[in-house]
């Protein structure tokens, strides 16, 4: 399928564009990221604390201790050590993100102009900046992500299902919808027969077997019983669905906060056996009230898609200001990419509309916050630049009047 073609844009702008080459761009973004390292005080997380010891106990025993976390990202830290070789590497992930974000931009829009912008954004942008200092699994899933859909898009299948596993084996959230983007890139997007769809399905699923593998030979040395992904589904759909929940999200400090407390589960000892009673408890308190259950998943919605950050620390002006220069217009141009660009090009963009309202459904159910939905924001940063291209070129054409010459690729 063809790229999509926008409007073309003045050749100002695409003057603009040959001054920001990609290569200046990853130059940049990595001296920011340099500096904020050197002069912001680092986040200290417990999340990341927690990886940290993961990884520790990899490199002693071969097993983890944590029955809530995927592999991947805590072998990651104990190949790479904790400290400095573990910025590094998210700081290196962050840069390839980057690089993703450009050529996902090419191949859908065909445009060094929205490419440029898309990486430059990126570079820039204070959460992809945040979350390269963190400690935390957001840009190496996001990683995975997003360059599983780029090679969705250029139909390299395999290449792709390995990348969507690999995200799989960082944070579980992919595992019921990578199947269905994978048939919906095949039957829909690329418009394959549903025989091919179904091959491309099975090869995922091959691949998918193939590398849990050593995560269940782990996990059934662990508890002595198959465990398919880990034992945190229970943890937060019961931390978002009890009858202390009032914020929408459980954040919980140990065994309990003002959320979420854990304490009635303390006496099932087997780690299994635990979180299938959240999970139990989680349903029957949804069954039980189901209005309260509906107005938590409104007040989950709104702490995903929030455009200032929720915690205390981070409720000073500057904060705000930051997340609504950067976030809240990003999401104002995304928007109106959409709203003028979706019906013309549903077909192609029909994979990241349906991740989107995936995740967002699946942070209603259990918990919601802005964290949560870092996994979207290239994807919001893409559209914000495709929505200021047309915009510019409307600007240049309706209020100017200048000639236009395009410098689409493709």
């Amino acid at each position: 399928m063809q790229p999509i073609q926008l409007d073309a844009t003045t050749p100002k702008a695409s003057a603009w564009a040959s001054y920001f080459t990609l290569s200046n761009i990853v130059i940049f973004a990595a001296l920011l990221r340099l500096l904020a390292a050197m002069m912001l005080p680092l986040p200290d997380l417990p999340d990341a604390h927690a990886y940290r010891t993961a990884a520790a106990e990899l490199l002693q025993t071969g097993q983890m201790q944590n029955h809530i976390y995927m592999p991947l990202y805590p072998l990651l830290v104990a190949l790479s050590g904790a400290g400095v070789g573990q910025l590094l590497m998210d700081g290196l992930f962050s840069l390839l993100l980057l690089v993703v974000l450009h050529e996902l931009a090419l191949e859908l829009f065909a445009s060094q102009v929205i490419a440029r912008l898309t990486a430059f954004a990126a570079a820039v942008y204070p959460f992809f900046i945040f979350y390269a200092l963190s400690g935390l699994t957001e840009i190496s899933f996001t990683l995975c992500l997003c360059s599983a859909f780029l090679l969705l898009y250029r139909q390299c299948y395999l290449q792709a299902s390995v990348l969507l596993v690999l995200g799989i084996l960082i944070r579980p959230t992919l595992d019921l919808i990578a199947p269905l983007l994978i048939f919906i890139f095949a039957v829909v997007v690329h418009q394959r027969s549903l025989r091919s769809g179904l091959v491309r399905l099975l090869i995922y699923m091959a691949l998918y077997n193939l590398m849990l593998l050593p995560w269940w030979l782990h996990n059934y040395h662990k508890y002595g019983e198959f465990v398919r992904l880990d034992c945190g589904f229970g943890h937060v759909l019961y931390a978002g669905n009890n009858p202390g929940n009032v914020s929408g999200v459980g954040v919980n400090k140990g065994r309990a906060s003002d959320d979420v407390d854990y304490s009635r589960f303390d006496q099932v000892r087997d780690p299994v056996a635990r979180d299938q009673a959240k999970v139990d408890a989680a349903i029957n308190y949804i069954k039980q009230h189901p209005a309260r259950f509906a107005k938590l998943a409104w007040v989950k919605f709104t702490r995903f898609w929030r455009l200032w950050p929720y915690a205390p620390e981070y409720q000073r002006f500057s904060y705000i200001a930051l997340s609504l220069a950067s976030f809240g217009i990003a999401l104002v141009l995304c928007l109106y990419f959409l709203a003028t660009q979706l019906a013309l090009h549903w077909r192609r963009l029909l994979p990241i509309l349906l991740f989107a309202s995936y995740l967002t459904a699946i942070h209603m159910v259990t918990i919601g916050s802005m964290r949560y939905r870092f996994p979207l924001e290239p994807f919001i940063l893409l559209f914000a630049a495709a929505g200021l291209d047309q915009l510019w070129w409307r600007y240049c054409t309706e209020v100017k009047g200048q000639v236009v010459s395009s410098h689409r690729l493709g």
